[in-house]
């Protein structure tokens, strides 16, 4: 048995020789655009952020006051609002900063729960000969009502697997992984408006 192969024809298309000076000023506009933006939503994050890290300052010896008690099983307060302060830096922690605008707190006034996170490192390996190094974050988050200084709520977190590789270009620090933002979020917005799951396991 034999099989009739025929030929294709190829009909070769005329190539562009490039962008034209409208294609040109247009892509430079788009793109100048999203710098733009790009730059404007930057400066408005760094401007946010220290404008409640100056609202916080005045009272962040009050928000790093250690709790003085856990609170009996099935007596803990819903939490409003919550500011996240780092133990070891003495300071707002970063994390504060991802927060959802209806769990975070923007002022001293507003903070009803304190976030109290203290950090573990462990760096697991290094990149190469380079000073970088791969670091394993967790912390550990205790939730603490302002007004009575009881714990809430404490739990560990974990960030994300540090990557593998780095470009070896000037290659310095600590890398980590990705942040439990979602986790963290979820962990408070349950605190806030606890799910029937974990009321029916708070009363057991």
């Amino acid at each position: 048995m034999s099989i009739d192969y025929r030929p294709i024809e190829i009909v070769s298309q005329p190539r562009k020789t490039g962008l034209s000076l409208r294609d040109w000023l247009i892509l430079t506009g788009v793109l100048g655009g999203l710098i733009g933006c790009a730059a404007y939503i930057a400066m408005r994050y760094k401007s946010m952020v220290t404008a409640e890290k100056a609202r916080f300052q005045p009272a962040m010896a009050e928000l790093l006051l250690a709790p003085v008690a856990g609170a009996p099983d099935g007596a803990r307060p819903r939490i409003g609002k919550v500011v996240l302060v780092n133990i070891a830096k003495r300071e707002i922690d970063e994390l504060h900063f991802m927060l959802p605008e209806s769990i975070r707190a923007q002022s001293p006034e507003e903070a009803t729960a304190l976030g109290q996170l203290q950090y573990t490192r462990q760096v697991i390996g290094r990149y190469g000969k380079s000073d970088a190094r791969a670091v394993q974050l967790s912390c550990i988050l205790t939730v603490i009502d302002r007004k009575t200084r009881t714990v809430i709520a404490s739990r560990p977190f974990q960030w994300g697997n540090p990557t593998t590789s780095i470009s070896s270009v000037g290659a310095h620090g600590d890398v980590i992984g990705s942040a439990p933002r979602s986790e963290i979020t979820d962990f408070l917005r349950d605190l806030r408006e606890p799910s029937e799951g974990n009321l029916s396991a708070r009363s057991r």
